[in-house]
Formats: C-alpha cells, sequence, structure tokens
C-alpha cells in the first residue's frame, strides 16, 4: 500500500500566503525506487522524520475550516483521507482542483499538467516532484487563477468550482450533464481518444458518478479517473441487453481498465449425455470443450459445489454425476441414499426424470426463439434471437411489429458471439424470468 512521505501545507486567504508547513514522513517501509528516483527521497531522509499520526493533529487543526486545493486534487486529497482513515479517523474538507480552473480561466493551453501550465505562464518550479515545490507552484497558480476571475472569484462560482470537483479534472462539465439516467453501456477516453474503458449500468450517470465519487482507493484508480477526458454512450433500454452489449465490446475492443473480462470467466462447463443403459450422466469438463454445456461455471470447485447440490436435492447418485468413480454401488447407496442408479436397481426412466428436473433451469427452453425487451425509446422494442440452440445477437424494431419467423429478425440483427459469458447472462435472465422466450419458426 503507498503511504505519504513527504507533506506541505500552505495557507492561502485567496490573495497572499499566511502560513506554511512542511515535514517530511516517515511511511514505515521500504520507498519504492521509482519514488526515490522522481522525488529524490530516500529511506535513509526519512528515517528520524516523523511518522503521519504524530502530524495528524497538526494538519487537522491547521485546515479546519479550509478548502483543500489542489493540481488533481481527489489524487492528493485521497491520500492525505486514506492516512487518516487508517488511523480510524474520518477526515473530511471540500475540495477545489487547479487544473479545472486552469481550464476555465486560462483556456486553449497545450496542457495542464501542473510543470507543463507554470512552465507556460512563467511560474518557475523549485524542487518539483517535492511536496513544498510543487504547494509553492500550485499557491502561485491559484493566486494568477484568483485574479483572472476578475480579482477576486465570486462566492457562487467558488462554490460551483468545488462541487465539480469531484469529476476528473480533464472531463468537461457538459460531457457528465448530458448523460442520461437510463440503461446503457458507456466508454471513456484519454485525452487524445483512447478507450480507457467499458461499463453498462441500469442508470448510466448514476453508475458513472459512482466512479468518480470514491475517495479512498489505489493508486492506479486515481490515475485511471485522471485519465478520463470524455465520455461516451450506447442506450440498451433494459439491463440484461446492457450485460450482453458489455460482455461483447469489452472483448472486441480488449480496453486496458477492464482486465477482468476480456476472456471468459466461465472456465468449467456441466454437460449431461445417456450411456449405454439409458441413465443420464451429468459430468464436468473445460467450458470450450463442450459443443452445448448445460451450465457454465467460472471454475473446477463451483461446479464440484453444483453437482453436490444436485446429489443432495434430487437424490441423485454420485458415481452418475461424476463425483465418485470406480466399480459397484457409489458410497450413497451403503447409506441408503442412493436408490441404485449406479448398479442398475433404480428404474432409469425414474431416475432420469429427477435429472432432468435438476438441469431444467439451465437449458435452452427451445431452440429457436427470441427474447423481447423494452427499446430505447416508446416506439421500439429489443430483441435478444436464439436460433437453432446458439446466441446469434441482439437488435431493435418497431414497437408494433409481428414477429413470426427468425428472417424478420435477422434483418435488424446485430450479430454476438455465442461464448460463455453471453449465455450465462442469458441463462441467469431466463431462470429469473420464467415464459421469457417467445417461440419463433424458420422458412
Amino acid at each position: 500500500m503507498d503511504a505519504i512521505t513527504d507533506i506541505a501545507i500552505i495557507l492561502h486567504d485567496g490573495e497572499k500566503v499566511t502560513e506554511v508547513f512542511e515535514t517530511l514522513l516517515n511511511p514505515e517501509r521500504d520507498i519504492p525506487d521509482f519514488i526515490s528516483q522522481m522525488t529524490g527521497i530516500t529511506n535513509a531522509m526519512v528515517s528520524t522524520a516523523p511518522r503521519f499520526y504524530e502530524v495528524a493533529k497538526k494538519i487537522v487543526e491547521m485546515t479546519e475550516g479550509c478548502v483543500f486545493v489542489a493540481h488533481n486534487v481527489r489524487f492528493d486529497y485521497t491520500f492525505v483521507k486514506q492516512a487518516f482513515h487508517d488511523l480510524g479517523f474520518n477526515y473530511s474538507r471540500k475540495t477545489l482542483c487547479t487544473v479545472r480552473l486552469s481550464r476555465k480561466y486560462l483556456p486553449g493551453l497545450a496542457s495542464y499538467s501542473l510543470g507543463r501550465l507554470c512552465s507556460d505562464i512563467g511560474i518557475t518550479i523549485q524542487n518539483r516532484h517535492r511536496a513544498m515545490g510543487d504547494a509553492r507552484a500550485t499557491a502561485e497558480l491559484f493566486t494568477i487563477l484568483f485574479e483572472k476571475s476578475g480579482g477576486k472569484m465570486p462566492a457562487q462560482a467558488f462554490e460551483y468550482e468545488i462541487k465539480q470537483g469531484i469529476l476528473p479534472p480533464l472531463l468537461k462539465k457538459q460531457d457528465f450533464d448530458n448523460l442520461p439516467s437510463i440503461a446503457g453501456v458507456y466508454f471513456f477516453y484519454d485525452e487524445s481518444g483512447n478507450l480507457l474503458y467499458i461499463g453498462k449500468s441500469k442508470s448510466l450517470k448514476d453508475r458513472i458518478l459512482s466512479h468518480f465519487r470514491a475517495e479512498v482507493g489505489s493508486g492506479k484508480h486515481l490515475e485511471f479517473k485522471n485519465k478520463i477526458a470524455s465520455i461516451s454512450w450506447e442506450l440498451s433500454g433494459s439491463d440484461v441487453l446492457a450485460q450482453l452489449m458489455e460482455s461483447e465490446l469489452i472483448k472486441k475492443y480488449a480496453p486496458p481498465e477492464n482486465k477482468m473480462l476480456r476472456k471468459s470467466k466461465f472456465k468449467t462447463g456441466i454437460g449431461v449425455y445417456e450411456d449405454v443403459n439409458g441413465y443420464l450422466r451429468v459430468f464436468k469438463s473445460s467450458g470450450s470443450k463442450l459443443k452445448d454445456p448445460v451450465i457454465l461455471l467460472p471454475g473446477d470447485n463451483e461446479a464440484k459445489g453444483l453437482l453436490l447440490k444436485g446429489v443432495q436435492k434430487y437424490a441423485l447418485c454420485k458415481k452418475l454425476v461424476s463425483l465418485e468413480s470406480g466399480s459397484g454401488p457409489c458410497f450413497d447407496y451403503h447409506l441408503n441414499l442412493c436408490s441404485g442408479a449406479c448398479i442398475g436397481e433404480e428404474d432409469k426412466e425414474i431416475y432420469n426424470s429427477r435429472v432432468s428436473a435438476w438441469l431444467e433451469g439451465y437449458h435452452w427452453e427451445s431452440p429457436d426463439f427470441y427474447i423481447s425487451l423494452p427499446g430505447r425509446e416508446r416506439n421500439e422494442k429489443a430483441f435478444i434471437l436464439i436460433r437453432e440452440n446458439r446466441l446469434r445477437g441482439y437488435g431493435f424494431i418497431e414497437q408494433e411489429a409481428e414477429v413470426r419467423e427468425a428472417e424478420e429478425l435477422e434483418r435488424y440483427l446485430i450479430p454476438a458471439e455465442d461464448n460463455l459469458d453471453n449465455r450465462m447472462i442469458l441463462f441467469k435472465w431466463l431462470h429469473q424470468n420464467p415464459g421469457a422466450a417467445q417461440l419463433i419458426t424458420s422458412q
């Protein structure tokens, strides 16, 4: 976990500096080499420095009633807040970002990084990447911004900028204000237009705001937030279609911040077949090797757990669900928990009916059907098409359109992969919405 090694506080009344405090801090762990190279601070330099808890009271008292001002304020503020959180104290201050203020009062600059910005407007930074050096440069920048506002920043505008501090510094407020509060997928881009992240939500605006509200997090997460310069979105009309679209788009574009969903998270499959004696046998295997899996799970342990639940709930034979091997009856047979399907004593039709009842909720309801969903607007409805036991894709048609044949939908089809993740999204939704599948025919 990251820790503070250098802290500087400059009190500013809007026109001038009124008080200054700075100190190195002993992080009680080794300083990473790249931090030492960037700041010049070594382990030897902080070995006799105070711990954070020893200066915490000073920081609280000095900043009481103040606004926490910094360049990319969420980054600095989160580190300080986390340090207090580790002490069991909730440190809370209003925040103000000089990046956002600079973009407003010094428009049109090539870059708004502290180094480039100060160079362009004639501020000399001494001891760059040291707390006091950067703090003095930020204080000088704040004075200039205050003057640019017309001699003094109007109180209303000042409060407005404080409220906007939750947004990433490179993101325009208008981009956020334009976000809809309905279901869809969203895309984060950096300043060069590179795609960073794809997400989905029932309410796009609320979900995106939750990204920005997080105050305590890893340094990497803060770096990610500070890269976000623009947002776009695609509406879906429903949460289940948003899930499907998100799964498709992440695998297609592989954004750097979407590491979890780039590859399928369902590695193990459950399959079923009828043996030579007519009994249904259930087995687990690598999900990618199963042509038509009944259900897909993250791994082997989850598959074993599911099989065991099936045994317990439907009185199935552990040998016939691949939980036991060897010749002769299964162990449960000796405990009178198995009726003897493993040795041919139980009627196969009776046994198979219990297996079918167990697996019923994990099969497609028909080889050819579609799911009708709310559209993106009033006169539209969405659909997801399954044909010949495979997911074909989704699309949008007029609300009043009648569907009798698959070909009527395929004209509007946006293709989707029939992969493990997409199947599990739909299996789960169909299980929660029985009767939603609408049968269709093929020409």
